[in-house]
């Protein structure tokens, strides 16, 4: 899977913010959240580096592919 650096990708494409569906702590050095907007589903992952936060988006799919994706992530066998 090829992850999409985020450069505000959401509002260029449908003039709104993604509602957030689930995500993990934002406390942690890398997060993720299940995004939604317009009927297109992504997974954020959340980097945070010396220079501030890194965002990347998975590809586009559907609610399911994005529920698998998910889970896959946070058992740890995403790849």
């Amino acid at each position: 899977m090829t992850w999409e650096f985020e450069a505000d990708w959401w509002r260029r494409r449908f003039g709104k913010t993604p509602r957030v569906l689930r995500h993990t702590c934002l406390c942690q050095p890398v997060s993720y959240e299940e995004l939604t907007s317009g009927g297109v589903y992504r997974i954020r992952r959340t980097i945070v580096a010396n220079t501030g936060l890194l965002h990347y988006l998975s590809p586009q799919t559907t609610q399911r592919g994005a529920d698998e994706l998910w889970e896959l992530i946070m058992h740890g066998t995403a790849i």
